[in-house]
C-alpha cells in the first residue's frame, strides 16, 4: 500500500491511534489496509467519514459483520462498494466450508438487494440459485 502510511507495517497500537485521526485521509489510508486488524475495520466501519466507510467496505479483509453493518449504511456509494467486494467473494465461497461465512455474505448481499438505490443494485451479478429461493 502507498500513500499517506506507506507501504510499511504497522503496530497495532499505532493503528489505534491512525484510526481516531481527524484526518478522514489518514482513517481511509489505514481502513485500505490488508494487514489492518478485524476490529479496527468494524470500527473504522462507523466511521462518520463516508470515504472511510466505503474503503472498509471494499477492503476484502474487513469481517463479515461488517459487512452486515455497512449493508445497512446511508450512503449509496458505501453500498454499492460493499456488493461490489461481495459480488467478487460471494461465488467462491463454499456452504460446506464455511457456513457462517456464507450465511452472513448471503445475508448482507439480501440486504443490498432489497436496496431501492438503482447504483447498488447495479453491483450485483446474477444471484445464485440458493439466494435467489431466498428472497422469493
Amino acid at each position: 500500500m502507498t500513500g499517506p502510511l506507506g507501504p510499511e507495517e504497522i503496530t497495532y497500537e499505532r493503528a489505534k491511534e491512525l484510526a481516531r485521526s481527524d484526518d478522514a485521509s489518514v482513517r481511509r489510508a489505514l481502513a485500505e489496509r490488508e494487514d489492518l486488524s478485524p476490529e479496527l475495520l468494524y470500527y473504522l466501519a462507523e466511521d462518520t467519514s463516508a470515504d472511510v466507510r466505503l474503503a472498509v467496505a471494499s477492503n476484502e479483509r474487513a469481517p463479515r459483520q461488517t459487512d452486515l453493518l455497512l449493508a445497512q449504511d446511508t450512503d449509496a456509494d458505501v453500498r454499492g462498494g460493499l456488493a461490489a467486494k461481495i459480488a467478487m467473494v460471494a461465488p467462491e465461497l463454499n456452504v460446506a466450508e464455511s457456513s457462517k461465512i456464507y450465511a452472513q455474505t448471503h445475508e448482507a448481499l439480501a440486504t443490498l438487494a432489497r436496496d431501492q438505490i438503482p447504483k447498488s443494485a447495479r453491483s450485483f451479478p446474477t444471484p445464485s440459485r440458493t439466494l435467489s429461493m431466498r428472497l422469493q
